[in-house]
Protein backbone atom coordinates (compact mmCIF):
# COMPACT_ATOMS: atom_id res chain seq x y z
CA UNK A 1 0.00 0.00 0.00
CA UNK A 2 2.84 2.38 0.90
CA UNK A 3 4.56 1.63 -2.42
CA UNK A 4 1.41 2.43 -4.39
CA UNK A 5 0.97 5.75 -2.55
CA UNK A 6 4.61 6.65 -3.20
CA UNK A 7 4.30 5.84 -6.88
CA UNK A 8 1.14 7.91 -7.15
CA UNK A 9 2.90 10.88 -5.55
CA UNK A 10 5.79 10.55 -7.99
CA UNK A 11 3.39 10.43 -10.95
CA UNK A 12 1.62 13.56 -9.75
CA UNK A 13 4.96 15.28 -9.40
CA UNK A 14 6.02 14.32 -12.92
CA UNK A 15 2.63 15.34 -14.33
CA UNK A 16 3.00 18.80 -12.86
CA UNK A 17 6.63 19.05 -13.91
CA UNK A 18 6.02 17.92 -17.46
CA UNK A 19 3.39 20.57 -18.06
CA UNK A 20 5.94 23.28 -17.16
CA UNK A 21 8.80 21.89 -19.23
CA UNK A 22 9.44 23.38 -22.67
CA UNK A 23 8.20 21.32 -25.58
CA UNK A 24 9.73 22.55 -28.81
CA UNK A 25 9.24 19.32 -30.74
CA UNK A 26 12.81 18.18 -30.13
CA UNK A 27 11.50 15.08 -28.29
CA UNK A 28 8.60 13.03 -29.61
CA UNK A 29 7.07 9.65 -28.91
CA UNK A 30 6.03 7.66 -31.95
CA UNK A 31 3.61 4.72 -31.56
CA UNK A 32 1.77 2.53 -34.00
CA UNK A 33 -1.85 3.67 -33.67
CA UNK A 34 -3.18 0.14 -34.28
CA UNK A 35 -1.40 -2.87 -32.80
CA UNK A 36 -2.76 -6.38 -33.23
CA UNK A 37 -2.61 -9.24 -30.80
CA UNK A 38 -3.71 -12.87 -30.96
CA UNK A 39 -5.51 -14.49 -28.04
CA UNK A 40 -3.16 -16.65 -26.01
CA UNK A 41 -0.01 -15.25 -27.70
CA UNK A 42 2.34 -12.42 -26.75
CA UNK A 43 1.54 -8.99 -28.20
CA UNK A 44 3.58 -5.79 -28.54
CA UNK A 45 2.37 -2.19 -28.55
CA UNK A 46 5.18 -0.49 -30.42
CA UNK A 47 6.47 2.90 -29.26
CA UNK A 48 9.85 4.62 -29.55
CA UNK A 49 11.36 7.97 -28.59
CA UNK A 50 12.62 10.27 -31.30
CA UNK A 51 14.77 13.31 -30.61
CA UNK A 52 16.99 15.78 -32.40
CA UNK A 53 19.51 15.56 -29.59
CA UNK A 54 22.21 12.87 -29.49
CA UNK A 55 22.45 10.51 -26.54
CA UNK A 56 19.06 11.30 -25.08
CA UNK A 57 18.63 9.76 -21.62
CA UNK A 58 15.19 8.55 -20.53
CA UNK A 59 14.33 9.59 -17.01
CA UNK A 60 10.87 8.05 -16.65
CA UNK A 61 8.45 5.77 -18.50
CA UNK A 62 4.89 5.01 -17.43
CA UNK A 63 2.44 2.67 -19.24
CA UNK A 64 -1.21 2.40 -18.23
CA UNK A 65 -4.64 1.67 -19.66
CA UNK A 66 -6.45 4.77 -20.81
CA UNK A 67 -8.79 5.97 -18.08
CA UNK A 68 -8.65 5.84 -14.29
CA UNK A 69 -6.42 2.79 -13.93
CA UNK A 70 -3.17 2.09 -12.07
CA UNK A 71 0.11 1.92 -14.01
CA UNK A 72 0.90 -1.35 -15.76
CA UNK A 73 4.64 -0.63 -15.46
CA UNK A 74 6.87 2.25 -14.51
CA UNK A 75 10.48 3.31 -14.72
CA UNK A 76 11.12 6.14 -12.29
CA UNK A 77 14.35 7.14 -10.57
CA UNK A 78 16.26 4.29 -12.14
CA UNK A 79 13.83 1.66 -10.76
CA UNK A 80 11.86 -0.49 -13.23
CA UNK A 81 8.64 -1.99 -11.89
CA UNK A 82 6.70 -4.36 -14.12
CA UNK A 83 4.40 -7.36 -13.80
CA UNK A 84 4.69 -10.86 -15.28
CA UNK A 85 2.14 -9.97 -18.00
CA UNK A 86 3.11 -6.34 -18.79
CA UNK A 87 6.77 -5.61 -19.46
CA UNK A 88 9.04 -3.50 -21.61
CA UNK A 89 9.51 -5.43 -24.84
CA UNK A 90 13.25 -4.70 -25.20
CA UNK A 91 15.31 -7.36 -23.35
CA UNK A 92 17.77 -5.76 -20.95
CA UNK A 93 16.26 -2.32 -21.45
CA UNK A 94 17.95 0.72 -19.86
CA UNK A 95 17.50 4.49 -20.00
CA UNK A 96 19.78 4.85 -23.02
CA UNK A 97 17.44 2.88 -25.27
CA UNK A 98 14.83 4.74 -27.26
CA UNK A 99 12.42 1.83 -27.77
CA UNK A 100 9.80 1.77 -24.99
CA UNK A 101 7.34 -0.75 -26.53
CA UNK A 102 4.96 -2.57 -24.18
CA UNK A 103 4.96 -6.37 -24.18
CA UNK A 104 1.64 -8.06 -23.27
CA UNK A 105 2.13 -11.72 -22.47
CA UNK A 106 -0.56 -14.37 -23.03
CA UNK A 107 -2.89 -11.81 -24.56
CA UNK A 108 -6.55 -11.98 -23.54
CA UNK A 109 -9.67 -10.53 -25.10
CA UNK A 110 -9.94 -8.28 -22.03
CA UNK A 111 -6.60 -6.67 -22.97
CA UNK A 112 -8.13 -5.02 -26.01
CA UNK A 113 -8.37 -1.24 -25.79
CA UNK A 114 -6.40 2.00 -25.59
CA UNK A 115 -3.03 2.31 -23.82
CA UNK A 116 -1.25 5.50 -22.78
CA UNK A 117 2.54 5.91 -22.65
CA UNK A 118 4.32 8.85 -21.03
CA UNK A 119 8.08 9.38 -21.41
CA UNK A 120 10.31 11.93 -19.68
CA UNK A 121 13.82 12.57 -21.01
CA UNK A 122 16.63 14.95 -20.09
CA UNK A 123 15.57 17.10 -23.04
CA UNK A 124 11.80 17.12 -22.67
CA UNK A 125 8.77 14.88 -22.44
CA UNK A 126 6.28 13.20 -24.79
CA UNK A 127 3.17 11.08 -24.52
CA UNK A 128 1.05 9.03 -26.86
CA UNK A 129 -2.00 6.78 -26.98
CA UNK A 130 -2.11 3.53 -28.96
CA UNK A 131 -4.71 0.83 -29.45
CA UNK A 132 -4.40 -2.93 -29.06
CA UNK A 133 -6.86 -5.00 -31.05
CA UNK A 134 -7.22 -8.64 -30.05
CA UNK A 135 -8.45 -11.44 -32.27
CA UNK A 136 -9.00 -15.14 -31.65
CA UNK A 137 -9.32 -17.74 -34.36
CA UNK A 138 -12.34 -20.02 -34.34
CA UNK A 139 -11.61 -23.73 -34.00
CA UNK A 140 -13.46 -26.99 -34.59
CA UNK A 141 -15.61 -25.99 -37.57
CA UNK A 142 -17.90 -28.98 -38.19
CA UNK A 143 -21.09 -29.75 -40.12
CA UNK A 144 -23.79 -32.30 -39.33
CA UNK A 145 -27.35 -33.18 -40.32
CA UNK A 146 -30.50 -34.58 -38.73
CA UNK A 147 -31.27 -37.27 -39.89
CA UNK A 148 -27.64 -38.24 -40.22
CA UNK A 149 -28.15 -41.00 -42.81
CA UNK A 150 -30.78 -42.91 -44.81
CA UNK A 151 -32.52 -39.65 -45.65
CA UNK A 152 -35.66 -40.12 -47.73
CA UNK A 153 -35.83 -38.05 -50.88
CA UNK A 154 -38.01 -34.91 -50.74
CA UNK A 155 -38.16 -34.91 -46.93
CA UNK A 156 -37.11 -32.30 -44.34
CA UNK A 157 -33.49 -32.14 -43.16
CA UNK A 158 -31.84 -29.87 -40.56
CA UNK A 159 -28.16 -29.04 -41.09
CA UNK A 160 -25.85 -27.54 -38.47
CA UNK A 161 -22.52 -25.71 -38.67
CA UNK A 162 -20.60 -24.74 -35.52
CA UNK A 163 -17.25 -23.34 -34.35
CA UNK A 164 -15.80 -22.38 -30.98
CA UNK A 165 -13.59 -19.80 -29.30
CA UNK A 166 -13.43 -16.91 -31.77
CA UNK A 167 -13.24 -13.14 -31.35
CA UNK A 168 -14.67 -10.77 -32.45
CA UNK A 169 -18.05 -12.32 -33.18
CA UNK A 170 -18.08 -13.81 -36.66
CA UNK A 171 -20.74 -15.09 -39.06
CA UNK A 172 -21.61 -18.26 -40.97
CA UNK A 173 -22.78 -18.36 -44.58
CA UNK A 174 -24.49 -21.30 -46.30
CA UNK A 175 -24.17 -22.43 -49.93
CA UNK A 176 -25.49 -25.36 -51.92
CA UNK A 177 -23.53 -27.22 -54.58
CA UNK A 178 -24.56 -24.67 -57.22
CA UNK A 179 -23.21 -21.73 -55.19
CA UNK A 180 -26.63 -20.41 -54.18
CA UNK A 181 -26.41 -18.42 -50.94
CA UNK A 182 -28.94 -19.72 -48.37
CA UNK A 183 -27.62 -17.65 -45.44
CA UNK A 184 -30.82 -15.63 -45.07
CA UNK A 185 -32.76 -18.82 -44.45
CA UNK A 186 -30.42 -19.91 -41.64
CA UNK A 187 -30.65 -19.23 -37.90
CA UNK A 188 -27.32 -18.28 -36.30
CA UNK A 189 -26.64 -17.89 -32.59
CA UNK A 190 -23.39 -16.67 -30.97
CA UNK A 191 -22.85 -17.23 -27.25
CA UNK A 192 -20.15 -15.47 -25.26
CA UNK A 193 -17.75 -17.44 -23.08
CA UNK A 194 -16.28 -16.50 -19.71
CA UNK A 195 -13.07 -15.18 -21.31
CA UNK A 196 -14.89 -12.97 -23.82
CA UNK A 197 -14.69 -15.22 -26.86
CA UNK A 198 -17.66 -16.58 -28.83
CA UNK A 199 -19.06 -19.99 -29.76
CA UNK A 200 -21.20 -19.81 -32.89
CA UNK A 201 -23.86 -22.26 -34.15
CA UNK A 202 -25.90 -21.96 -37.34
CA UNK A 203 -28.88 -24.07 -38.45
CA UNK A 204 -30.22 -24.39 -41.99
CA UNK A 205 -33.58 -26.16 -42.35
CA UNK A 206 -34.28 -27.68 -45.78
CA UNK A 207 -37.94 -28.61 -46.22
CA UNK A 208 -37.53 -30.86 -49.26
CA UNK A 209 -33.98 -32.15 -49.51
CA UNK A 210 -33.21 -33.63 -52.91
CA UNK A 211 -30.83 -36.47 -53.67
CA UNK A 212 -30.05 -34.66 -56.92
CA UNK A 213 -28.26 -31.89 -54.98
CA UNK A 214 -26.91 -33.45 -51.77
CA UNK A 215 -23.83 -31.26 -51.24
CA UNK A 216 -23.77 -28.19 -48.98
CA UNK A 217 -21.02 -26.10 -47.42
CA UNK A 218 -20.72 -23.49 -44.68
CA UNK A 219 -18.18 -20.66 -44.63
CA UNK A 220 -16.97 -19.11 -41.39
CA UNK A 221 -16.29 -15.37 -41.52
CA UNK A 222 -14.24 -13.62 -38.84
CA UNK A 223 -15.10 -10.29 -37.27
CA UNK A 224 -13.57 -8.43 -40.22
CA UNK A 225 -15.78 -10.30 -42.70
CA UNK A 226 -12.93 -12.38 -44.13
CA UNK A 227 -13.32 -16.12 -44.70
CA UNK A 228 -11.51 -17.98 -41.95
CA UNK A 229 -12.58 -21.57 -42.59
CA UNK A 230 -14.94 -23.71 -44.66
CA UNK A 231 -16.57 -27.11 -44.18
CA UNK A 232 -18.59 -29.32 -46.52
CA UNK A 233 -21.29 -31.96 -46.09
CA UNK A 234 -22.87 -34.48 -48.45
CA UNK A 235 -26.32 -35.58 -47.29
CA UNK A 236 -26.60 -39.36 -46.99
CA UNK A 237 -29.78 -40.37 -48.81
CA UNK A 238 -31.35 -43.83 -48.78
CA UNK A 239 -30.32 -46.02 -51.74
CA UNK A 240 -32.75 -46.38 -54.67
CA UNK A 241 -35.39 -49.03 -53.87
CA UNK A 242 -34.45 -49.03 -50.20
CA UNK A 243 -37.55 -47.03 -49.39
CA UNK A 244 -39.80 -49.60 -51.12
CA UNK A 245 -38.05 -52.43 -49.35
CA UNK A 246 -38.51 -50.67 -46.04
CA UNK A 247 -42.19 -50.04 -46.81
CA UNK A 248 -42.67 -53.68 -47.81
CA UNK A 249 -40.99 -54.76 -44.61
CA UNK A 250 -43.28 -52.55 -42.58
CA UNK A 251 -46.33 -53.93 -44.45
CA UNK A 252 -45.18 -57.52 -43.88
CA UNK A 253 -44.73 -56.83 -40.19
CA UNK A 254 -48.21 -55.30 -40.01
CA UNK A 255 -49.79 -58.34 -41.73
CA UNK A 256 -47.91 -60.72 -39.47
CA UNK A 257 -49.05 -58.83 -36.39
CA UNK A 258 -52.67 -58.91 -37.61
CA UNK A 259 -52.51 -62.67 -38.20
CA UNK A 260 -51.06 -63.23 -34.74
CA UNK A 261 -53.77 -61.14 -33.10
CA UNK A 262 -56.54 -62.85 -35.10
CA UNK A 263 -55.12 -66.29 -34.32
CA UNK A 264 -55.00 -65.43 -30.62
CA UNK A 265 -58.63 -64.39 -30.67
CA UNK A 266 -59.70 -67.61 -32.46
CA UNK A 267 -57.72 -69.80 -30.07
CA UNK A 268 -59.19 -67.98 -27.11
CA UNK A 269 -62.71 -68.51 -28.41
CA UNK A 270 -62.09 -72.25 -28.97
CA UNK A 271 -60.68 -72.66 -25.48
CA UNK A 272 -63.70 -70.89 -24.02
CA UNK A 273 -66.10 -73.17 -25.92
CA UNK A 274 -64.23 -76.27 -24.80
CA UNK A 275 -64.28 -75.12 -21.20
CA UNK A 276 -68.00 -74.52 -21.39
CA UNK A 277 -68.55 -77.97 -22.87
CA UNK A 278 -66.42 -79.61 -20.21
CA UNK A 279 -68.44 -77.92 -17.51
CA UNK A 280 -71.65 -79.25 -19.15
CA UNK A 281 -70.28 -82.80 -19.25
CA UNK A 282 -69.27 -82.63 -15.60
CA UNK A 283 -72.72 -81.44 -14.59
CA UNK A 284 -74.41 -84.23 -16.56
CA UNK A 285 -72.14 -86.83 -15.04
CA UNK A 286 -72.89 -85.54 -11.55
CA UNK A 287 -76.64 -85.68 -12.24
CA UNK A 288 -76.31 -89.19 -13.55
CA UNK A 289 -74.42 -90.35 -10.47
CA UNK A 290 -77.04 -88.91 -8.12
CA UNK A 291 -80.08 -90.27 -10.00
CA UNK A 292 -81.39 -93.66 -8.54
CA UNK A 293 -81.45 -96.64 -10.89
CA UNK A 294 -84.74 -98.47 -11.10
CA UNK A 295 -84.64 -102.24 -11.68
CA UNK A 296 -87.64 -104.57 -12.15
CA UNK A 297 -87.54 -108.19 -11.15
CA UNK A 298 -89.37 -110.92 -12.87
CA UNK A 299 -92.47 -110.50 -10.59
CA UNK A 300 -93.03 -106.90 -11.58
CA UNK A 301 -91.52 -105.38 -8.41
CA UNK A 302 -89.35 -102.26 -8.81
CA UNK A 303 -86.15 -101.80 -6.86
CA UNK A 304 -84.11 -98.57 -6.66
CA UNK A 305 -80.36 -98.82 -6.47
CA UNK A 306 -78.42 -95.72 -5.43
CA UNK A 307 -74.91 -95.30 -6.73
CA UNK A 308 -72.39 -94.43 -4.09
CA UNK A 309 -70.68 -91.22 -4.77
Amino acid sequence: MATAVKLFAVLVYFSCTLRTMPSNGSVSLNCLPENRGLHGMDSVIQCWVKSGYPNVRIVAVVWRRLGPSPPLLSFIGGVLKQSPRFQLAEPGWDESRAVVSLLVRATRVADEGLYHCLVLTDHGYAEKTARLRVTARYTGLIMSSVPESNIQDKTAVDMFCSAQGGYPMGAIRWFDQYGTDWSRSAETVARGTADGRFNIVSKLAVRRASSASPRYRCCLLNGAGDKEAEAGLRLSFALPGQEKVAAAGRSHKAVTASVIVLGSLVCGSLVLVLLQRCEGCTAAQRHFDEEPVRVTDGLGNIEENHTEP
